[in-house]
């Protein structure tokens, strides 16, 4: 018996000091997961040998039939899941909301590893509040501070699709925050710290320093994760080749948070289980070589009951996808119906799960050996340069400098001269859309009742100039407009470039463009009303992707103006967000990156004053601008009512700040006549359609009561336009001789 506890004594001893000696050497061996260039390495056993490791996952968050979402600690839905998903050759899972011990148990019993999400914040929680910052980095602390040590553990992930649904003031905001919470968690877990990745809408903002979501920026996020949905193909999409895209954007990796399509055929109501399985598997195949990306999390393990409204049924609720392009064979996303298994209620006990065919796709592929060292060691994939971008068929041989133009409509210096003399922009953003339209639902160009009965109005007010945001499509209306050169109204010559459906690094979409704008030009440019093309509107602030592939795209389509209009070329300007970006190098905003624009539009509202907007213009560029809109709206909110209609506009006595605000813009645009050549004040006419049904004359936010007229429906007539206060301050102004800067 003595022999037996000193024998035991002695084992307990080498076991202590030989078992110490092991966990000390594995700790110095580094962590069992970390992040090279573009590869996700593991060591999952702790001796030292790395090896890369390819995402093969779902998005796991199986609610049960009848309830809200949430992440399970059943150990009997958790053992009925892994099993599948062993069995499927899954080998990571990704959660949404934080994890349990349970889950993360069973997903080491089965051999999975998880990427913890971590969202325990509404959308509408204020960033730049310290108060909100401070809580958020503290739970997320004490989450990494959990579970850090778990074996279970891939990598840690931070929020979803922010930069989609936050409601706070910056992005930017939530951009540093996540990068401030992954520096705490990696000085928390010390030297064998676990990834941390950030869960972003598609790859929107990546590599964009003006919102802090650069990879310098963001120097404590080791991988980006992107809800991606395009198609059937993330290299040939409608949107571009998205890792061609990523590449030119950052060099950490890109981990698909999200992709794939819904089980459900809108169109035909049934199942669509053979178009899931095969878009998803293209999907995979593209993943799966890709030389930027370490793999996705499928959405999503199981269907949601709960997601379109009553968690008690299998509803058919969604949206319509097709502004997107061909992201889903049927053109409509239904929200419940994602999984790569079916979920069916059972009497007491747990719900049914029924894997559909694209288990089994995924199933197979999965099954494969994937040459990873080969996979990592490609060639980055192709990248759009903006540089590059321009369709081929523009030609060589073009000027880098436009000579000055020998047409009726110049630029000379920062000067706009109409045959031969300073032309002032006296100017209307126009689009009178009738009461009951939306505004893609009636041709104002081709109804001569409206253009007739504004264009007298316009003259009368002494407004010279015009701008369109939609393309013209009538030489009648430009006729009516130039009135055979009496008191001739000139017209901006808009056209509508989508921010939110075109992918401006996908060569076919900008060769479209081009072509729509050259037919554009071709039809119109002998026409004497035309003052200039105006392109897009707002891109900068509207578009979702590298803004500078909008800049390269608009100095091309000019180079095309140019080519087909020669010596005798009108300007070309686009219509900017404010003046952000402009003379911005990096964003092809700067003037010889433009060398083909002829001046910058600026739409800015600050309210009754400009400020230091000119001063500020002036060291970005030395082309000319105009203010292509300005204004306030006529909408009371202290009284509830249109601030114009308590006695006759022409003599109205009582303050407006439509009218106060005009006048004192119009007066600093002419004060600074030297840059700038005028504007156009938003808008002509009030816009009905705009805050919703375009019946009503809705108030919110104002955005329907900018008309120097409001509007009276007139039966089956063209509406009755009554002048406010605004239209007889500027009718002033404008019957007014503008001296230049200085004289």
């Amino acid at each position: 018996m003595k022999s037996s506890i000193k024998i035991s004594a002695l084992l307990c001893v080498f076991f202590i000091f030989f078992g110490s000696a092991h966990a000390q050497s594995v700790s110095e061996t580094g962590p069992a997961v970390k992040v090279d260039g573009r590869r996700l390495l593991v060591d999952f056993d702790g001796d030292g040998n790395y090896e890369p490791y390819l995402i093969k996952g779902v998005g796991y968050q199986p609610t049960p039939v009848g309830s809200w979402p949430l992440i399970p600690d059943d150990p009997k839905i958790l053992e009925r899941d892994f099993s599948l998903l062993k069995n499927m050759h899954c080998n990571t899972i990704r959660t949404w909301a934080e994890v349990n011990k349970a889950l993360l148990d069973y997903a080491q019993k089965y051999g999975i590893k998880v990427i913890a999400g971590f969202k325990p914040y509404a959308d509408d929680v204020e960033f730049s509040d310290p108060e909100n910052r401070i809580r958020i980095i503290n739970q997320f602390k004490d989450y990494v501070s959990v579970y850090k040590d778990h074996p279970a553990i891939l990598f840690w992930a931070i929020g979803n699709e922010d930069n989609y649904h936050y409601k706070g003031k910056d992005i930017t905001d939530w951009y540093a925050m996540a990068n401030e919470m992954a520096k705490q968690a990696r000085d928390l877990e010390g030297k064998n710290f676990h990834p941390v990745a950030i869960v972003n809408g598609h790859i929107l903002n990546i590599g964009d320093l003006s919102k802090k979501a650069d990879d310098k920026s963001m120097a404590y996020i080791d991988i980006w994760g992107a809800n991606v949905y395009m198609g059937h193909s993330f290299e040939k999409s409608a949107m571009g080749n998205l890792f061609g895209q990523f590449a030119r954007k950052s060099r950490k990796p890109l981990w698909i948070s999200e992709y794939g399509i819904d089980a459900w055929d809108h169109v035909n109501k049934k199942e669509q289980q053979e178009a899931q399985a095969e878009w998803v598997g293209n999907n995979w195949d593209e993943i799966a070589k890709s030389s930027v990306c370490i793999g996705a999390t499928l959405m999503a393990y199981s269907d949601e009951w709960w997601k379109a409204g009553d968690p008690d049924s299998h509803d058919f609720g969604g949206y319509g996808t097709d502004a997107w392009g061909k992201t889903h064979p049927d053109n409509y996303s239904n929200e419940e119906w994602w999984g790569v298994v079916a979920a069916e209620r059972t009497e007491g006990g747990i719900d049914k799960v029924i894997p559909r065919k694209v288990y089994y796709t995924l199933l197979e592929r999965w099954a494969r050996p994937y040459d990873l060292e080969a996979k990592y060691s490609q060639a980055e994939p192709e990248v759009i340069n903006p540089a590059t971008a321009s369709s081929s068929h523009l030609g060589e041989g073009l000027p880098v400098k436009k000579p000055l133009s020998k047409g009726p409509v110049q630029i000379k210096g920062k000067e706009l001269l109409v045959e031969g003399k300073p032309f002032f922009i006296k100017g209307i953003a126009y689009q009178p859309t009738p009461i009951g339209y939306n505004v893609a639902e009636y041709d104002i160009f081709s109804d001569a009742n409206i253009y007739n009965r504004d264009f007298k109005l316009l003259r009368e007010m002494r407004c010279n100039t015009i701008r369109t945001w939609a393309r013209v499509t009538n030489k009648a209306f430009l006729d009516a407009a130039y009135n055979n050169g009496k008191d001739p109204i000139y017209i901006i010559m808009g056209i509508w470039i989508n921010p939110h459906t075109l992918d401006y690094s996908n060569p076919l979409h900008r060769k479209r463009v081009i072509e729509e704008f050259e037919s554009y030009v071709k039809e119109f440019k002998d026409h004497p009303a035309v003052l200039m093309w105006s392109i897009g509107n707002e891109q900068n602030a509207w578009y979702k992707g590298d803004v500078s592939l909008w800049y390269s795209l608009v100095n091309d389509m000019a180079k095309a103006a140019f080519k087909i209009e020669g010596e005798n070329y009108h300007p070309v300007t686009t219509p900017n967000g404010d003046i952000d970006n402009i003379g911005d190098t990096p964003k092809n905003a700067d003037d010889n990156s433009m060398n083909y624009l002829d001046l910058w539009g600026a739409n800015v509202y600050r309210g009754d004053t400009f400020g230091s907007l000119f001063a500020v213009y002036r060291t970005k560029s030395q082309k000319p601008l105009w203010i292509s809109e300005y204004g306030t709206p006529s909408w009371d909110y202290l009284k509830r009512n249109d601030e114009n209609t308590a006695e006759d506009p022409k003599t109205l006595k009582l303050f407006c700040i439509q009218s106060y605000s005009a006048e004192r813009l119009w007066d600093e645009m002419t004060a600074n006549s030297d840059v700038c050549r005028g504007g156009t004040l938003m808008a002509y006419s009030d816009e009905w359609w705009k805050a919703g049904n375009p019946s009503s004359h809705d108030v919110q936010d104002g955005v329907e009561w900018y008309g120097v007229m409001s509007v009276e429906k007139n039966g089956g007539k063209s509406d009755i336009m009554h002048p406010r206060k605004v239209y007889y301050t500027l009718k002033d102004k404008w019957s007014k001789e503008i001296k230049k800067r200085g004289q």
